[in-house]
């Protein structure tokens, strides 16, 4: 992942928990990121790859 987009959206993610006045642990909300933008690009990576079958029996 582009570190400019986990960036971006850490800053984001930050921005609006000061808009609610609401502690955070900064590292957390990294890592809260980085795996919804992994996941994120692993369900594009399958939606494009992925065939499905369907078996009536």
């Amino acid at each position: 992942l582009p570190t400019e987009d986990i960036v971006k959206e850490v800053e984001n993610s930050i921005a609006e928990f000061k808009r609610q006045q609401q502690e955070y642990d900064e590292e957390r909300v990294k890592e809260q990121v980085q795996e919804i933008l992994e996941g994120a690009k692993v369900l594009e990576w399958l939606k494009e790859r992925a065939e499905i079958q369907y078996i009536t029996r």
